[in-house]
Protein backbone atom coordinates (compact mmCIF):
# COMPACT_ATOMS: atom_id res chain seq x y z
CA UNK A 1 0.00 0.00 0.00
CA UNK A 2 2.65 2.32 0.82
CA UNK A 3 4.67 1.78 -2.49
CA UNK A 4 1.29 2.51 -4.46
CA UNK A 5 0.91 6.00 -2.21
CA UNK A 6 4.40 6.91 -3.22
CA UNK A 7 3.78 5.89 -6.63
CA UNK A 8 0.53 8.05 -7.18
CA UNK A 9 2.51 10.97 -5.18
CA UNK A 10 5.67 10.73 -7.68
CA UNK A 11 2.60 10.59 -10.20
CA UNK A 12 1.21 13.85 -9.13
CA UNK A 13 4.46 15.58 -8.82
CA UNK A 14 5.21 14.88 -12.27
CA UNK A 15 1.73 16.12 -14.00
CA UNK A 16 1.88 19.44 -11.52
CA UNK A 17 5.54 19.65 -12.83
CA UNK A 18 4.29 19.45 -16.63
CA UNK A 19 1.67 21.84 -15.85
CA UNK A 20 4.09 24.71 -15.50
CA UNK A 21 5.87 24.02 -17.29
CA UNK A 22 3.34 24.35 -19.84
CA UNK A 23 1.73 27.42 -18.73
CA UNK A 24 5.29 29.02 -18.44
CA UNK A 25 6.14 28.04 -21.92
CA UNK A 26 2.40 29.52 -23.03
CA UNK A 27 3.13 32.92 -21.43
CA UNK A 28 6.49 33.21 -22.70
CA UNK A 29 5.12 33.01 -26.18
CA UNK A 30 2.03 35.19 -25.10
CA UNK A 31 4.52 37.93 -23.67
CA UNK A 32 2.93 37.47 -20.15
CA UNK A 33 6.60 35.78 -18.55
CA UNK A 34 8.77 37.95 -16.21
CA UNK A 35 9.89 41.13 -17.87
CA UNK A 36 13.63 41.62 -18.61
CA UNK A 37 15.65 42.86 -15.89
CA UNK A 38 15.65 46.73 -16.72
CA UNK A 39 20.00 47.72 -15.96
CA UNK A 40 22.44 49.82 -17.48
CA UNK A 41 24.91 49.36 -20.71
CA UNK A 42 27.65 50.89 -21.83
CA UNK A 43 28.88 51.06 -25.36
CA UNK A 44 32.09 52.76 -26.56
CA UNK A 45 32.35 55.32 -29.56
CA UNK A 46 34.54 55.98 -31.89
CA UNK A 47 34.88 60.21 -30.85
CA UNK A 48 32.91 62.17 -28.08
CA UNK A 49 29.40 62.49 -27.98
CA UNK A 50 27.63 65.55 -26.69
CA UNK A 51 23.91 65.43 -27.03
CA UNK A 52 21.04 62.55 -27.77
CA UNK A 53 17.52 63.06 -28.23
CA UNK A 54 15.01 60.54 -29.69
CA UNK A 55 11.47 59.70 -30.37
CA UNK A 56 10.67 56.62 -28.43
CA UNK A 57 13.01 54.27 -27.23
CA UNK A 58 13.84 52.55 -30.27
CA UNK A 59 14.44 55.49 -32.23
CA UNK A 60 17.17 57.65 -30.60
CA UNK A 61 20.31 59.81 -31.97
CA UNK A 62 23.09 60.65 -30.71
CA UNK A 63 25.68 63.12 -32.10
CA UNK A 64 29.62 64.38 -31.43
CA UNK A 65 32.71 65.19 -32.81
CA UNK A 66 33.86 64.68 -36.25
CA UNK A 67 30.28 64.76 -37.77
CA UNK A 68 29.90 61.85 -35.78
CA UNK A 69 25.79 60.26 -35.85
CA UNK A 70 24.57 56.84 -34.55
CA UNK A 71 20.70 56.00 -34.31
CA UNK A 72 19.67 53.09 -32.00
CA UNK A 73 16.88 51.42 -33.09
CA UNK A 74 16.01 49.34 -30.31
CA UNK A 75 18.45 46.74 -30.75
CA UNK A 76 21.70 48.02 -32.01
CA UNK A 77 23.51 51.18 -32.99
CA UNK A 78 23.90 52.10 -36.39
CA UNK A 79 27.05 55.17 -37.57
CA UNK A 80 26.42 57.78 -39.92
CA UNK A 81 28.37 60.55 -40.63
CA UNK A 82 26.59 63.57 -41.00
CA UNK A 83 28.25 65.47 -43.84
CA UNK A 84 30.60 67.60 -42.10
CA UNK A 85 33.19 66.97 -40.24
CA UNK A 86 32.21 70.14 -37.87
CA UNK A 87 31.71 68.87 -34.64
CA UNK A 88 27.71 68.15 -33.62
CA UNK A 89 26.71 69.79 -30.80
CA UNK A 90 22.44 69.30 -30.43
CA UNK A 91 20.15 67.20 -32.07
CA UNK A 92 16.46 66.98 -32.43
CA UNK A 93 14.39 64.75 -33.35
CA UNK A 94 10.87 64.98 -35.08
CA UNK A 95 10.44 61.45 -36.83
CA UNK A 96 12.56 58.67 -37.91
CA UNK A 97 12.25 60.97 -41.85
CA UNK A 98 13.22 64.22 -39.57
CA UNK A 99 16.04 64.59 -37.52
CA UNK A 100 18.24 68.16 -37.24
CA UNK A 101 21.15 68.52 -35.49
CA UNK A 102 23.57 71.91 -34.69
CA UNK A 103 27.07 72.17 -35.06
CA UNK A 104 29.98 74.89 -35.58
CA UNK A 105 30.42 77.10 -38.13
CA UNK A 106 26.85 77.12 -38.25
CA UNK A 107 26.46 74.03 -39.98
CA UNK A 108 22.95 71.98 -39.54
CA UNK A 109 22.69 68.52 -40.90
CA UNK A 110 19.11 67.18 -41.62
CA UNK A 111 18.25 63.13 -41.87
CA UNK A 112 15.24 62.74 -44.09
CA UNK A 113 15.04 58.75 -43.25
CA UNK A 114 17.67 57.94 -45.81
CA UNK A 115 21.05 60.39 -45.67
CA UNK A 116 22.21 63.37 -43.91
CA UNK A 117 22.67 66.85 -45.81
CA UNK A 118 23.73 70.04 -44.46
CA UNK A 119 21.87 73.28 -43.93
CA UNK A 120 23.80 76.39 -42.91
CA UNK A 121 22.01 79.36 -41.14
CA UNK A 122 25.57 81.64 -41.13
CA UNK A 123 28.95 81.26 -39.42
CA UNK A 124 27.26 81.21 -35.98
CA UNK A 125 27.80 78.65 -33.54
CA UNK A 126 25.21 76.51 -32.47
CA UNK A 127 24.51 75.38 -29.23
CA UNK A 128 21.06 73.85 -29.19
CA UNK A 129 17.71 72.71 -31.30
CA UNK A 130 14.18 72.00 -30.58
CA UNK A 131 11.55 71.13 -33.40
CA UNK A 132 7.97 70.20 -33.53
CA UNK A 133 5.90 68.00 -35.65
CA UNK A 134 4.56 70.79 -37.78
CA UNK A 135 7.61 71.90 -39.03
CA UNK A 136 8.75 75.04 -36.87
CA UNK A 137 12.63 74.69 -35.74
CA UNK A 138 14.08 76.84 -33.27
CA UNK A 139 18.12 77.41 -32.81
CA UNK A 140 20.04 78.54 -30.11
CA UNK A 141 23.55 79.76 -31.74
CA UNK A 142 26.39 82.66 -30.54
CA UNK A 143 24.42 85.64 -29.83
CA UNK A 144 21.28 84.77 -31.60
CA UNK A 145 18.32 82.87 -32.28
CA UNK A 146 16.97 81.29 -35.66
CA UNK A 147 13.63 79.40 -36.76
CA UNK A 148 13.39 77.63 -39.79
CA UNK A 149 11.45 79.15 -42.34
CA UNK A 150 10.02 76.90 -45.14
CA UNK A 151 13.63 75.88 -46.16
CA UNK A 152 15.31 79.02 -44.95
CA UNK A 153 16.93 79.62 -41.86
CA UNK A 154 15.65 83.13 -40.44
CA UNK A 155 17.36 84.96 -37.11
CA UNK A 156 14.40 86.51 -35.41
CA UNK A 157 16.13 87.59 -32.38
CA UNK A 158 19.93 88.79 -31.33
CA UNK A 159 21.51 89.65 -28.29
CA UNK A 160 24.64 89.44 -26.10
CA UNK A 161 23.88 86.71 -24.65
CA UNK A 162 24.85 83.41 -26.81
CA UNK A 163 21.83 80.51 -26.27
CA UNK A 164 23.34 77.48 -24.66
CA UNK A 165 19.77 75.77 -24.01
CA UNK A 166 16.20 75.31 -25.88
CA UNK A 167 13.01 74.63 -24.02
CA UNK A 168 9.48 74.75 -25.24
CA UNK A 169 6.34 74.13 -23.37
CA UNK A 170 4.63 74.77 -26.81
CA UNK A 171 5.24 76.31 -30.62
CA UNK A 172 3.97 79.58 -29.12
CA UNK A 173 5.78 79.64 -25.25
CA UNK A 174 9.47 79.07 -25.74
CA UNK A 175 12.43 79.31 -23.10
CA UNK A 176 16.18 80.42 -24.26
CA UNK A 177 18.94 80.27 -22.14
CA UNK A 178 21.26 82.85 -22.47
CA UNK A 179 24.64 83.29 -20.93
CA UNK A 180 23.28 84.75 -17.73
CA UNK A 181 19.52 85.70 -18.80
CA UNK A 182 16.91 84.29 -19.47
CA UNK A 183 14.24 84.84 -22.61
CA UNK A 184 10.82 83.83 -23.19
CA UNK A 185 9.19 83.42 -26.76
CA UNK A 186 5.14 84.37 -26.46
CA UNK A 187 3.84 83.47 -29.83
CA UNK A 188 4.77 86.50 -31.26
CA UNK A 189 7.90 87.97 -30.09
CA UNK A 190 10.69 86.98 -27.78
CA UNK A 191 11.62 89.10 -24.78
CA UNK A 192 14.30 88.63 -21.94
CA UNK A 193 12.29 87.73 -19.01
CA UNK A 194 15.13 87.24 -15.76
CA UNK A 195 18.23 87.95 -14.71
CA UNK A 196 19.87 84.49 -14.17
CA UNK A 197 23.52 85.63 -14.00
CA UNK A 198 23.40 84.73 -9.62
CA UNK A 199 22.52 81.09 -11.08
CA UNK A 200 24.96 80.50 -13.60
CA UNK A 201 22.63 77.57 -15.11
CA UNK A 202 23.90 75.46 -18.28
CA UNK A 203 20.57 73.58 -19.37
CA UNK A 204 16.48 73.78 -19.08
CA UNK A 205 14.07 70.90 -19.07
CA UNK A 206 10.65 71.41 -17.72
CA UNK A 207 6.81 69.92 -18.04
CA UNK A 208 4.91 73.44 -18.04
CA UNK A 209 5.83 77.20 -18.13
CA UNK A 210 5.02 76.88 -14.28
CA UNK A 211 7.33 73.58 -13.55
CA UNK A 212 11.02 74.06 -15.31
CA UNK A 213 14.47 73.15 -14.09
CA UNK A 214 17.66 74.02 -14.54
CA UNK A 215 21.44 72.60 -13.63
CA UNK A 216 24.94 74.54 -13.61
CA UNK A 217 28.11 74.98 -11.84
CA UNK A 218 29.25 72.76 -9.11
CA UNK A 219 26.07 70.25 -9.05
CA UNK A 220 23.64 73.17 -8.53
CA UNK A 221 19.68 72.13 -9.33
CA UNK A 222 16.85 74.53 -9.57
CA UNK A 223 13.38 74.69 -9.56
CA UNK A 224 11.43 77.48 -11.42
CA UNK A 225 7.99 78.52 -10.82
CA UNK A 226 6.79 80.30 -13.05
CA UNK A 227 8.05 83.27 -11.19
CA UNK A 228 11.07 82.63 -9.48
CA UNK A 229 13.70 80.12 -9.14
CA UNK A 230 14.73 78.28 -6.01
CA UNK A 231 17.70 75.97 -5.35
CA UNK A 232 17.09 72.22 -4.94
CA UNK A 233 18.22 69.74 -2.51
CA UNK A 234 20.56 67.45 -4.32
CA UNK A 235 23.21 65.23 -3.52
CA UNK A 236 26.50 67.03 -3.11
CA UNK A 237 29.26 67.17 -5.90
CA UNK A 238 31.50 69.76 -6.97
CA UNK A 239 31.25 68.89 -10.23
CA UNK A 240 29.12 71.00 -12.97
CA UNK A 241 26.07 69.64 -14.54
CA UNK A 242 25.79 69.79 -17.95
CA UNK A 243 21.85 68.21 -19.16
CA UNK A 244 18.66 67.71 -17.65
CA UNK A 245 15.56 65.90 -19.23
CA UNK A 246 12.97 63.58 -17.96
CA UNK A 247 9.29 62.39 -18.72
CA UNK A 248 7.51 63.79 -15.96
CA UNK A 249 8.56 65.74 -12.57
CA UNK A 250 9.13 62.52 -10.70
CA UNK A 251 11.31 61.17 -13.25
CA UNK A 252 13.93 63.40 -14.11
CA UNK A 253 17.90 62.97 -14.97
CA UNK A 254 20.96 65.07 -15.04
CA UNK A 255 24.28 64.29 -15.81
CA UNK A 256 27.82 66.09 -16.03
CA UNK A 257 31.43 66.35 -15.38
CA UNK A 258 33.25 62.80 -14.21
CA UNK A 259 30.30 60.84 -14.71
CA UNK A 260 27.64 62.68 -12.27
CA UNK A 261 24.66 61.27 -12.98
CA UNK A 262 21.57 62.44 -10.48
CA UNK A 263 17.89 61.08 -10.39
CA UNK A 264 15.02 63.17 -9.24
CA UNK A 265 11.97 60.82 -7.91
CA UNK A 266 9.30 63.92 -7.21
CA UNK A 267 11.08 64.03 -3.56
CA UNK A 268 14.54 64.26 -4.00
CA UNK A 269 17.48 64.48 -6.24
CA UNK A 270 19.70 61.22 -5.67
CA UNK A 271 23.12 60.78 -6.89
CA UNK A 272 23.17 57.22 -9.29
CA UNK A 273 26.72 55.25 -10.54
CA UNK A 274 26.99 56.14 -13.75
CA UNK A 275 29.95 53.38 -14.12
CA UNK A 276 32.52 56.27 -15.81
CA UNK A 277 34.83 59.11 -14.90
CA UNK A 278 33.97 60.45 -18.15
CA UNK A 279 32.11 63.89 -18.46
CA UNK A 280 28.43 62.90 -19.31
CA UNK A 281 27.80 66.27 -21.87
CA UNK A 282 24.03 65.03 -22.43
CA UNK A 283 20.81 63.17 -21.58
CA UNK A 284 17.80 61.90 -22.43
CA UNK A 285 14.46 59.99 -21.24
CA UNK A 286 11.81 58.36 -23.73
CA UNK A 287 8.30 58.34 -22.44
CA UNK A 288 8.54 54.61 -21.01
CA UNK A 289 11.42 55.79 -18.88
CA UNK A 290 14.59 54.61 -20.86
CA UNK A 291 17.50 57.07 -20.44
CA UNK A 292 20.19 57.58 -22.43
CA UNK A 293 23.20 59.92 -21.58
CA UNK A 294 26.46 60.43 -23.83
CA UNK A 295 29.72 61.99 -23.34
CA UNK A 296 33.94 61.64 -23.58
CA UNK A 297 36.44 62.59 -22.58
CA UNK A 298 37.73 65.22 -25.20
CA UNK A 299 39.31 66.12 -28.75
CA UNK A 300 40.91 62.68 -30.23
CA UNK A 301 39.74 60.27 -27.64
CA UNK A 302 36.73 57.45 -27.79
CA UNK A 303 32.78 58.47 -25.93
CA UNK A 304 30.50 56.72 -24.28
CA UNK A 305 27.04 56.06 -24.35
CA UNK A 306 24.87 54.77 -21.68
CA UNK A 307 21.51 53.30 -22.02
CA UNK A 308 18.99 52.39 -19.23
CA UNK A 309 16.23 50.08 -19.82
CA UNK A 310 15.05 46.33 -21.00
CA UNK A 311 18.17 44.44 -22.02
CA UNK A 312 17.68 40.91 -23.18
CA UNK A 313 20.11 38.56 -23.22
Amino acid sequence: MRKMNNQISAMVLLFLYLCSSVLSCSSKKNGTGPEPERSWRTITTQHCMNAVHGTSKSDVWAVGREGLAMHYDGNDWQTYWAGTYSTLNCVASVSRNNVYAGAELGRVPHFDGNRWTVQSLGWKFIFDLCAWPSGYVVAGAAQAIFTLEDTAWVEVHNSFQDFHSIWGVSESSIYALGSDLLFHYDGHAWEEKQDLSQYSINDIWGTSASNLYGVGQRGAVYHYNGVTWESMDADSTIYSLYSIWGNSSRNIYAVGAQGILLHFDGNRWNMLESGTDLRLYGVWVSSSGDVFAVGGRGADEPGIILHYGDHEE
